[in-house]
């Protein structure tokens, strides 16, 4: 074991190598190898906005085997007047504007930089929301295990000292970091905000984190989870803020938008957003079931009790937190474990779940490493092992468009969510249960009076 302040020093170390990496190696390579052109979007639909032309903003759906969203080249026709700009602007035809209509206001920035310098730009700001998500999920690590004594054992109390800055390392240099900058997505972006409001819950700054949320899911809803914590937990505070502030973004927006963009979105691009592409690199839920049963699309009635599943098992693990909501509002841990669910559920039931999605749940690797350091439970031990590993290793491994590997390798990314749902339902469990063996007890005290 360490002195404590030793302890500090190493987890500082850490993240200070941490944060090197990321901006002496990882940056400059990103740079220089880009994956995915997926900032272009992004990009164009900033100009479209500084252009004053909002009405071209998003391209025009087509129908396609591999119901592939308007966002690919494949799904939908380019607008002319976009195409017209973004070849003045030297952009690539990669992937097209299907954000919802403010992220296009809020990206409005980067239109007056060259693409080439936007794109610079925006890679640094993915580099600093990737150390920020790593950095923070250290600091959720400290907060669940703050009032929990350390484990007996040498090995592992010197492994709780070290945790945070280990897991700030690991995740910092985490393919799913490099990869989210090579792609240019804004997961990371979503994947930082997400993190620090799972961190600001936890310390009962609940007011920040409602001003956060919408901001968070702004773009792809991945906030969702939060507001359905909320509801069984009574913090109705923090929905009610979020609604006010969404309403405030929407309103703001407003004037350099107009109607019409928000008619488009959701009329014309909002379906194709909610087919289950059926390639290779999607691990939902629902293009697993289709990749396992050989079909290029799942009947309607398939996809109605896939939903129906996805919110049955919500209702019930919201009806479960709002039983002992006494005790899970004053244990970090126990929102930790209940947030997890949640917010891992959410990910897996998207139509859409790439590679680079599993670092929005990067929360989720301190609460797998909680309770490996701290279980008695040789098994637990392992499988909270096993989503880090899952989600670290194979991308590197797997995710090569070469190599014919079958499933279920090819879904690694479901399964190790479905596994951290399981150790945050299991972690869940044992929280609460002592409130169930005091039940019992004082109904036998009762009875023999």
């Amino acid at each position: 074991m360490f002195t404590q302040k030793t302890a500090k020093r190493i987890n500082t170390s850490f993240f200070m190598i941490a944060a090197l990496y990321m901006f002496g190696l990882l940056l400059p390579y990103a740079i220089s190898k880009p994956k995915v052109e997926d900032f272009a979007q992004l990009y164009m639909g900033a100009v479209m906005i500084q252009q004053n032309q909002p009405q071209h903003l998003y391209p025009i759906p087509i129908p396609n085997d591999k119901q592939l969203n308007a966002g690919f080249y494949r799904g939908s026709h380019m607008n002319p007047q976009y195409k017209k700009l973004a070849a003045e602007r030297n952009v690539a035809d990669n992937n097209r504007y299907i954000y919802p209509p403010p992220v296009a206001v809020l990206a409005l920035p980067f239109a007056y930089l060259s693409y080439p310098s936007a794109r610079f730009v925006f890679q640094i700001l993915l580099c600093i929301a990737a150390f920020l998500t790593a950095y923070y999920s250290a600091m959720i690590y400290q907060s669940i295990s703050r009032d929990n004594p350390s484990p007996k054992n040498r090995w592992l109390s010197t492994l709780h000292q070290l945790a945070p800055g280990l897991l700030c390392f690991i995740l910092a240099t985490s393919p799913l970091m490099l990869r989210g900058v090579r792609v240019g997505n804004v997961s990371l972006l979503i994947a930082c905000l997400i993190t620090l409001i799972f961190y600001l819950y936890l310390q009962n700054r609940r007011v920040t984190a409602a001003i956060l949320i919408p901001l968070a899911g702004v773009a792809k809803a991945t906030s969702l989870p939060f507001i359905l914590l909320a509801i069984p937990l009574k913090h109705f505070r923090l929905i009610l803020i979020s609604g006010i502030v969404t309403v405030l973004i929407l309103i703001a927006t407003y004037p350099m938008l107009g109607s019409e963009p928000y008619h488009i979105f959701f009329k014309q691009i909002t379906p194709t957003l909610m087919e289950a592409a059926t390639i290779i690199q999607n691990h939902s839920v629902v293009n697993t079931i289709k990749k396992w049963a050989g079909l290029p699309s799942l009947p309607s009635s398939a996809l109605t009790i896939i939903t129906a599943i996805e919110w049955a098992i919500i209702f019930v693990t919201m009806a479960y937190i709002y039983k002992y909501r006494s005790k899970i509002r004053s244990s970090p841990l126990m929102i930790a474990c209940a947030a997890t669910i949640l917010l891992n559920l959410h990910l897996i039931f998207r139509p859409l779940l790439w590679e680079h999605y599993a670092i929005i749940s990067a929360s989720s690797w301190a609460l797998c490493a909680y309770y490996f350091i701290h279980t008695g439970s040789h098994m637990f031990r392992i499988l909270c092992i096993l989503p880090p590993i899952i989600h670290w290793l194979p991308i590197v491994i797997v995710y090569r468009g070469r190599f014919a590997f079958y499933e279920p390798i090819h879904s690694q990314m479901l399964w190790g969510h479905l596994i951290i749902i399981l150790i945050a339902t299991i972690g869940l469990r044992m929280g609460t249960r002592s409130i169930d063996k005091n039940d019992v007890s004082e109904k036998k005290q009762a009875r023999a009076y």
